[in-house]
């Protein structure tokens, strides 16, 4: 267990945890985005843009709280 706290803790490792807690989120995110193009709403350019928008701010947003919460051990 210490061997991998010891490797979790290089900025590197915890740049490229960054990057797959983007990605998992970015996918969440879209995939709900898709759930609404299923059944038909927002397909109007304004709507496509803004929800792309949002999408990359919420992924944004969740990845940091993520990453927020697990380097203050979640208090």
């Amino acid at each position: 267990y210490a061997n991998l706290q010891h490797c979790f803790s290089h900025w590197y490792v915890q740049f490229v945890m960054l990057g797959w807690t983007f990605a998992l989120f970015y996918h969440l995110c879209n995939g709900i985005r898709h759930l609404f193009w299923d059944i038909g709403k927002g397909f109007d350019m304004d709507n496509l843009y803004k929800s792309g928008w949002a999408v990359l701010a919420s992924a944004s947003v969740l990845t940091i709280v993520t990453f927020v919460a697990a380097l203050t051990g979640g208090a």
